[in-house]
């Protein structure tokens, strides 16, 4: 991401990026562990008693496989259907560069080209201004 941005700002953000993202995960955590703890509480999960009823039992089995389960199939989907990859990821790096040591955007490759205006949503001429 910090790279796409940098080709349409001229700017290198990636501790933005990375703060984002942090802070994003932090919030997505704490949100699934009060999802969590309501699916426990509503199957009787008590955590003071020495053992679980059955009907705990299975809602922790659940909460555990069901979480992985879901969780995976979302990244799969997710993953599969992005365009950012690692030989576009370094198309874009490649023609940062090349801008960067005074390359002419007239110049870009036409597969290149395809990749930023894909990427970052902009006609190529509206990036690296």
């Amino acid at each position: 991401m910090p790279d796409i941005d940098q080709i349409v700002t001229r700017r290198y953000r990636s501790a933005t990026f990375s703060s984002v993202q942090s802070s994003l995960r932090q919030l997505g955590s704490g949100i699934v562990t009060i999802g969590v703890g309501m699916v426990l509480a509503m199957v009787g999960f008590d955590s003071s008693l020495p053992q679980q009823s059955w009907k705990a039992s299975i809602g922790v089995a659940v909460v555990m496989l069901g979480f992985c389960t879901v969780s995976m199939i979302v990244c799969w989907i997710v993953s599969s259907r992005l365009i950012i990859n690692q030989q576009t990821d370094l198309d874009v790096l490649h023609e940062v560069e090349r801008l960067r040591a005074g390359g002419d955007k007239a110049d870009v490759d036409s597969s290149v080209r395809r990749t930023v205006e894909r990427l970052t949503g902009l006609p190529y001429e509206e990036c690296w201004k």
